[in-house]
C-alpha cells in the first residue's frame, strides 16, 4: 500500500502538471477535496500504524485486504450503475459556480474517500471521478484533470506518511514509475483529444 500511494503520487503529480497546463482542472474543487482529503488520508495511514502495533502484521494484512476488496467491489458496482443507469439521466458541464453545497460535499467525499485510500491505496482516481460526474456533474475531461490534479496532493500526503512509516519500497516504485510516467504523459494527451464519450466508457 505504501508503495503503491507512492509511486502513484509521483505518477498522478506528472499528469496534474500536463492536465494544469491544459485547463481541465477545477482548482476550486480540488480546494474543498483536499480540505477533507489530506488530513483523512494521513488519519487512514496512523489507523494502520496502530493497528499493526496492536494486532499484529498478519491479521492486519487479512482486514487491510477485505477492505481493499470491499472498496474495490464497491468501486465497481458505482461504475457499472453510472455507465448503464445513469448515462442518459446526468446532463455534464465544463464548469459552474461552487457553492457552500458544493464546499461541503466536496469535502465530504474528500475526507471518506481519503480516509480509504490511506488504509487501502485503493480509490484515488475511480471513486472520486465517479463521484465528481454523479455530484457534479462534470464533463469527462473535467472529471480527469480535476481528479488527477488533487490525486497528486492527497497522494503525497499519504505517500510521505507511508515513507515516515517505513511502508514503502523504492527500489520497486521505481522500476513502476519507468513505464507510468510515459504513460500518464500519453494518457494526458488523449483525454483532452479523445471522444469525451470513449473517455467516459
Amino acid at each position: 500500500i505504501g508503495t503503491d500511494i507512492f509511486y502513484s503520487a509521483v505518477t498522478k503529480t506528472v499528469g496534474g502538471w500536463r492536465h494544469l497546463r491544459m485547463k481541465t482542472v477545477n482548482m476550486e474543487l480540488v480546494k474543498w477535496l483536499a480540505i477533507g482529503s489530506v488530513p483523512a488520508a494521513v488519519t487512514g495511514v496512523a489507523i494502520v500504524s496502530v493497528l499493526e502495533n496492536h494486532i499484529g502484521e498478519d491479521r492486519l494484512d487479512s482486514l487491510v485486504y477485505a477492505v481493499l476488496g470491499g472498496t474495490l467491489l464497491m468501486v465497481g458496482v458505482i461504475t457499472l450503475t453510472r455507465a448503464l443507469i445513469l448515462r442518459n439521466l446526468v446532463d455534464e458541464r465544463d464548469r459552474f459556480d461552487v457553492e457552500r453545497r458544493h464546499k461541503i460535499a466536496a469535502v465530504l467525499i474528500g475526507a471518506t474517500t481519503g480516509l480509504v485510500i490511506g488504509v487501502t491505496s485503493a480509490g484515488s482516481g475511480t471513486v472520486i471521478a465517479i463521484l465528481l460526474i454523479a455530484v457534479y456533474r462534470l464533463a469527462p475531461k473535467k472529471v480527469v484533470g480535476t481528479d488527477v490534479f488533487h490525486a497528486a496532493i492527497l497522494l503525497w500526503a499519504a505517500g510521505i506518511a507511508h515513507w515516515v512509516g517505513g511502508n514503502v519500497d523504492f527500489t520497486l516504485a521505481a522500476n513502476i514509475l519507468i513505464g507510468s510516467v510515459p504513460g500518464v504523459v500519453i494518457g494526458a494527451a488523449l483525454s483532452d483529444r479523445a471522444p469525451q464519450g470513449f473517455i467516459r466508457t
